[in-house]
């Protein structure tokens, strides 16, 4: 049985193909663990260059890596802050450039620039503030659908259109999906 056969979402194509060059290195995938059926199954992968740490939230896999003497896990966008010195991140990577990066670093090595201390800080404001933002932007976007849903049922009951109407309970229905859906998430963040 393979580490992808016990994971709650099949892994994209890409993320396959990287595990396997892993694996042909001689390095095994694991799996973590805390078993989170909130989102999913974790992974992790002990490597020369630190613990790669794939995550699966819900269907979007990621990838992320703590080096040596590191507290928190960096994603490839902080990694890339680290090396500019800079102090935060508020790029997401995506898979690809992920596996591209965990690959380069493998091949490379770990460069001078980067410090444990350092990329910590960055990863630490991510943890930090990483659910605000995310409350922030599913609060807005839930503010935005009830007004709209809102707008639409005022010009539906003033001009008795019905193709207003009929939006305006679409609407209705995206907002409250869009709530379920965003708290789902939100608890699964919190874990």
């Amino acid at each position: 049985m393979t580490w992808h056969d016990v994971a709650k979402s099949q892994p994209p194509e890409t993320l396959l193909e990287f595990t396997k060059q892993l694996e042909t290195k001689g390095l095994t995938v694991h799996p973590t663990a805390t078993n989170n059926n909130d989102h999913g199954r974790d992974f992790v992968v002990n490597t020369p260059i630190g613990q790669v740490w794939i995550i699966d939230v819900n269907g979007l896999w990621t990838l992320r890596l703590r080096i040596p003497a590191a507290k928190y896990f960096a994603d490839a966008a902080e990694w890339k802050a680290c090396l500019k010195g800079q102090k935060r991140s508020w790029h997401s990577p995506d898979l690809e450039e992920s596996i591209q990066w965990i690959t380069e670093t493998l091949s490379e090595g770990i460069p001078q620039e980067i410090t444990p201390t350092s990329l910590d800080q960055i990863a630490e404001f991510r943890i930090r503030h990483g659910n605000k933002i995310v409350w922030m932007f599913t609060g807005g976007i839930a503010v935005a659908l009830l007004a709209l849903s809102l707008g639409l049922f005022w010009v539906a009951s003033v001009t008795k259109n019905t193709i207003a109407g009929i939006n305006a309970f679409t609407c209705a229905i995206i907002f409250v999906t869009h709530l379920f859906k965003s708290a789902r998430f939100m608890r699964s963040l919190r874990k």
